[in-house]
């Protein structure tokens, strides 16, 4: 249930960034900062929670390749939003 909660929140903030990003001329500024940061926000915490919920909570605890997979994860989806979405907003 919380797998599909997670893949319908992506999918859904996904599109809405989608949306925002083609018409952000018709947007304030400052109110498109925190839009796209919000919705990227969700996508980020949608693909962390369909990998969290993925993996059975005793495997889980005894990889330490669950934490250095999770920061290689925020560190591309940082890379993806300071490198493609941020100059996307600026121009």
């Amino acid at each position: 249930m919380a797998n599909r909660l997670y893949k319908v929140l992506g999918i859904v903030s996904l599109l809405a960034l989608i949306f925002v990003l083609m018409n952000r001329g018709k947007i304030v500024f400052e109110g498109l900062m925190w839009l796209v940061s919000i919705l990227f926000m969700l996508i980020v915490a949608s693909i962390h929670g369909i990998l969290a919920h993925s993996l059975q909570p005793n495997i889980k605890g005894n990889l330490i390749f669950y934490p250095v997979l999770m920061g290689i994860l925020f560190g591309v989806l940082s890379a993806i939003y300071f490198l493609f979405i941020m100059p996307l907003i600026m121009k």
